[in-house]
């Protein structure tokens, strides 16, 4: 789980500033520093028993990445244009740990 966190974010990201196009317009149009300049973070951590060690990692990758493309990263208590959440839910099993990674981008226009 701890390395798979940063590729999902990097891959969503990634996503977020491609042209995906759907019907008559992008995601570009839309999600992009000219149109929603501010952005929060907000982490929703459903791991258990020590599956994910590095929240604080994820949080600062994001935010990192986030601000490299332009935009003005907000604290989470703190109005923005768009929210970019990472949900972690995870569980120890048989000494190996099992979950699922979702990143969503929710626009407050």
């Amino acid at each position: 789980m701890q390395r798979f966190a940063p590729t999902v974010l990097a891959t969503a990201l990634g996503f977020a500033t491609l042209p995906a196009a759907v019907g008559g317009w992008t995601s570009e149009h839309i999600v992009n520093p000219e149109n929603l300049p501010t952005v929060k973070v907000r982490i929703f951590d459903g791991a258990e028993g020590g599956c994910w060690t590095n929240i604080g990692e994820a949080r600062t990758y994001a935010e990192d990445k986030l601000a490299g493309l332009g935009y003005e990263v907000r604290e989470t208590d703190e109005p923005a244009h768009f929210t970019f959440d990472i949900s972690i839910t995870s569980s120890r099993g048989g000494g190996n740990c099992y979950g699922s990674a979702e990143v969503s981008i929710f626009c407050a226009c």
